[in-house]
């Protein structure tokens, strides 16, 4: 999806007033692209254009977070939690479901022990696969919080 990239198409009165403002050391003209910048717009040197509002370029979309992508990303992120969690969630309900393990009490903290013991030891993969994902989710789920905030606020980084 188009970040919110700014149009480099301009009249010839235009381009004449972006070669003063240029001279006169003016910070409201990209250098790169040579055009007038709107408040909070940035160039991005990955994708080598100027985005209005822009946030970050994320390498996990692949593009600039910018004017118009932003609440996809804050979805595409809270989508990214919730799949954590539910896989989490669904992982520890499947080792709880093998007739050999011992019960889980919330209450007795050497049960929670039993628990990771025989989860360890007998689902070693899922446990490596599972504690990875978990460190992923509360990843996502920090920089959703922090994004719906800088939404919230009318901010970017």
């Amino acid at each position: 999806m188009e970040p919110g990239g700014i149009s480099t198409e301009s009249s010839e009165n235009e381009e004449r007033e972006i070669e003063d403002l240029v001279s006169s050391g003016s910070t409201a003209i990209c250098g790169t692209c040579n055009i007038r910048k709107p408040l909070r717009s940035k160039h991005c040197r990955f994708c080598d254009k100027c985005i209005a509002k822009f946030d970050h370029h994320c390498p996990w979309i692949g593009n600039c977070v910018g004017y118009r992508n932003q609440p996809f990303f804050v979805t595409f992120l809270a989508a990214s939690s919730t799949a954590g969690i539910i896989f989490t969630v669904f992982g520890m309900y499947r080792v709880t479901l093998d007739p050999n393990c011992p019960p889980v009490s919330i209450y007795a903290f050497l049960s929670l022990f039993a628990y990771v013991g025989f989860f360890v030891w007998n689902y070693t993969h899922m446990f490596a696969t599972m504690c990875v994902t978990g460190v992923m989710t509360c990843y996502f789920f920090l920089m959703m919080l922090f994004h719906v905030k800088q939404v919230i606020s009318n901010i970017t980084t």
